[in-house]
């Protein structure tokens, strides 16, 4: 099966990707190349990319919050359960 060439695309700093479409005058600075040529690098077919997510720490980033917003939701409902005790009362004392 033959397959399509793949392009890259160059920019003169990754810094510059954001800004790299066009420059000034409006020309484009972005310099598309045929993989191996030029220096973009290569495609590698059936290559793994290694993981650079540390699963624990993005947990940990998950959970620390959501424990965060739980206890605030209980210090919420403790106080409006306070505040309707108090009105209970209050209402009592003048009757």
């Amino acid at each position: 099966m033959r397959l399509a060439p793949t392009a890259a695309a160059m920019t003169p700093s990754p810094a510059q990707l954001p800004f790299a479409a066009v420059d000034a005058r409006g020309l484009g600075r972005v310099r598309a190349a045929q993989r191996g040529e030029g220096g973009p690098g290569t495609v590698s077919p059936s290559a793994l990319e290694a993981d650079d997510v540390d699963l624990a720490d993005g947990f940990t980033r998950m959970i620390v919050p959501q424990r965060a917003y739980s206890a605030n939701a209980r210090v919420i409902t403790t106080t409006d359960e306070m505040l309707n005790e108090l009105t209970h009362i209050s209402r009592q004392s003048k009757y």
